[in-house]
């Protein structure tokens, strides 16, 4: 049993442009000393064809979905891989339901490959093609060699079959990984030739003096002895969050690409025969490129893009007669609309030139570390687009750049929009509070002074039918005391005062009552100060329990005991403070304040600190963060987003904002929930509760 070095390279064209990476490409080789190391370096190469906006963040989802599913999964490689895709084409369905237009959907070429010890693992859907270069010849693997008229890609409303292969390999072996670009391009021998190289980079440089499309992307992988210190270290690429940015365009694929109309084809064709026929405009071809002579190889007796090269023929066969038929009606019309043609020349330029200051501008922004000056790059672009979209409205290369526009707007102000949620429930209400714990939601309602749990579905998508109960209500009596005005829940640990956890609500008499799996519904004794006036918020740190009562311009601390919270409580400043009006809570070590004006405190040992935060706030309505949370997050409902600040200095992190197709309204928003460890953010607005999963990176250290 052998272990090799993978050494790859990389051939993309985007827009009939060479391009250093491909972002449909990813290469996962783990560190030797993690447990994924065990199930190898994990290759793939997408094909995502559909509408341009937002295909580069779904085509990374899609990624994210195949790399965490395959190294997470137990038992066989190929099994691993065909339930790797299987998920990712569950993903792109859900993502087709979304669009709008039906017709317009994405679907997604995929060739998967698992390179372990001297094995390959190969897993493809749709019209991608392995070759690999073995001691008895060239072998194809593609879902093309099936019975099938058109293999089924993901993101089909059909069920998906993957070809999965395994392959022994010797030391020395190339394998040739292509999209569904090449079909029907070049010649068969052509690929032969190509494989038969000793280096990766000249079998691509082979394929590319001979590449006819402006949109295609290849791999070429080859097997070498391990070394201490490898010439060629396979690259690792890790899960993409939704906030990285590949530094990757967009591409139109020729599928996609708006049809010429038959009349501007063949009269730029007419036109073009006119003008080699005159003196002078005859060009001469280069010498081709010198090549290796072919390898002693065989050519496979099924060849994969066959048939799709055999139904091309048949229909440029078919183009070239009706083109000789309409030809000579097609020269006239040329000719009358030659002085017309002329006239567009300028507007044709200014387009050009408004085309190429929008990039100049995009690239000096991509270039530029300094924020504000990114701004007016990017301001400059946008007005030469607006210039190139009154002459070209629609254009494909503005929708492009308008993208690559947006995605450095995105960075540059640290916007995340949170792509996929899941709407758990309905909700009427204007006052309320949401916390999660395991499978359960819990909701108060201190409008209608009701407590609601609800129980998810195991995949955390939705509330579980029939699972809605109401564990206390007003007017209820537990153990001889009557709930009144219910004020605020929190989450109290096992431990000193109850040894089960539970949900604990407070009402505004000063009533303590914990709901926990065991026991039910039960009294908790509190001692009421004679400060007490009207609390609004409560939060149990550390077993302690404090209650925020900005009308006595204080904040209880009470010291839990075995019988509750029977000591009496002090007051958690140390100099008196004027807290009126405060709109939330929040403690980690520290205690947070936020109040209606924006303004965001902290306080340590009951002292306020020199804590600053780099934003402003407008309109904010909740605060959420524990001791097991890096980051702070806060409601921003005035800019209608929530803003994530780091803990330590108050720094702008970023700004999470609904996803395209959402439509959850983040100016509305009452109550917020996350659970960084489980990296996912609970959201109560006064139509919904929503649930996400939360990109943003955690602070290295």
């Amino acid at each position: 049993m052998s272990h090799f070095h993978v050494h790859i390279a990389e051939f993309s064209m985007e827009g009939g442009k060479r391009q250093e990476r491909g972002y449909n490409v990813r290469i996962v080789s783990p560190a030797s000393d993690t447990p994924d190391a065990a199930k190898g370096t994990l290759v793939m190469l997408l094909d995502l064809t559909g509408p341009l906006r937002h295909r580069r963040r779904h085509l990374r989802q899609l990624m994210n979905t195949i790399q965490s599913t395959y190294y997470a999964s137990t038992g066989p490689i190929l099994a691993a891989l065909e339930h790797a895709l299987r998920m990712a084409h569950h993903d792109l369905l859900n993502i087709n339901e979304t669009l709008e237009d039906t017709e317009d959907r994405y679907l997604c070429h995929a060739a998967c490959l698992v390179i372990h010890e001297d094995e390959v693992f190969m897993a493809q859907v749709g019209a991608s093609t392995i070759a690999i270069l073995l001691p008895s010849g060239v072998k194809w693997f593609s879902p093309l060699e099936s019975e099938e008229e058109d293999p089924i890609p993901l993101g089909m409303d059909r069920i998906i079959r993957p070809l999965a292969t395994r392959v022994t390999v010797p030391l020395g072996t190339m394998i040739l990984v292509l999209d569904s670009g090449w079909l029907g391009q070049m010649d068969p021998d052509l690929f032969v030739r190509a494989i038969s190289h000793p280096t990766p980079e000249e079998v691509l440089e082979e394929l590319a003096h001979a590449v006819q499309v402006p949109d295609v992307s290849a791999l070429a992988i080859k097997l070498e002895e391990a070394r201490a210190t490898p010439p060629h270290p396979a690259p690792t690429y890790p899960v993409v969050e939704e906030e990285e940015d590949e530094g990757t365009e967009e591409q139109i694929t020729e599928a996609e690409a708006p049809r010429e109309p038959v009349l501007s084809r063949v009269t730029e064709g007419a036109r073009s025969l006119v003008e080699n026929l005159l003196p002078g405009r005859q060009g001469e071809e280069p010498p081709p490129a010198p090549m290796p002579p072919p390898p002693p190889i065989e050519r496979p007796s099924l060849w994969p893009f066959r048939r799709r090269e055999t139904r091309r023929g048949r229909r440029s066969w078919r183009r070239a007669v009706w083109l000789s038929i309409v030809l000579l009606p097609l020269l006239i019309i040329l000719i009358t609309t030659l002085i017309w043609w002329r006239q567009g020349q300028q507007q044709e330029a200014r387009y050009n030139a408004a085309i190429e200051q929008a990039r100049t501008a995009l690239d000096l922004a991509a270039s530029e570390s300094d924020e504000d000056t990114v701004r007016a790059y990017l301001r400059q672009a946008e007005r030469s687009l607006q210039v190139a979209a009154e002459i070209h409205p629609g254009a494909p290369e503005i929708e492009r750049l308008r993208l690559e526009l947006q995605e450095q707007r995105y960075i540059v102000e640290q916007i995340h929009p949170l792509y996929l949620m899941w709407r758990l429930l309905d909700w009427n209400g204007n006052d309320a509070r949401v916390w999660a714990t395991g499978e359960h939601v819990y909701i108060l309602d201190k409008t209608e002074d009701v407590l609601y749990r609800f129980a998810l579905e195991n995949t955390g998508e939705a509330i579980r039918d029939g699972s809605r109960e109401v564990l206390l209500k007003r007017g209820d009596v537990v153990e001889g005391k009557t709930a009144g005005d219910l004020v605020d829940i929190a989450w109290l640990p096992a431990g000193t005062v109850s040894p089960a956890s539970g949900i604990l609500t407070l009402d505004g008499a000063g009533a303590l009552f914990l709901h926990d799996g065991i026991h039910g519904v039960v009294p908790v004794p509190l001692v009421r100060p004679d400060t007490w006036q009207s609390p609004v918020r409560m939060v149990i740190y550390t077993e302690r329990l404090y209650i925020l009562d900005p009308q006595a311009d204080t904040i209880f601390r009470y010291i839990p005991t075995p019988e509750g919270y029977t000591q009496p409580p002090d007051s958690y400043f140390v100099t008196p403070m004027n807290i009126k009006g405060v709109q939330d809570m929040a403690i980690d070590g520290y205690v947070y304040l936020l109040f209606p004006d924006g303004r965001l405190v902290r306080y340590f040992a009951g002292e306020q600190d020199s804590f600053a935060v780099d934003t402003a706030f407008s309109q904010p309505t909740a605060l959420f963060t524990s001791e097991s949370n890096s980051y702070l997050y806060v409601a921003d409902t005035g800019n209608k987003r929530i803003v994530v600040l780091d803990k330590e200095n108050g720094a702008f992190v970023a700004q999470l904002v609904p996803g395209e197709g959402f439509d959850a309204d983040f100016g509305d928003v009452q109550s917020i929930f996350v659970d960084e460890d489980d990296k996912t953010i609970y959201i109560l607005t006064q139509g919904a509760l929503w649930r996400a999963p939360l990109g943003i990176k955690q602070p290295s250290g």
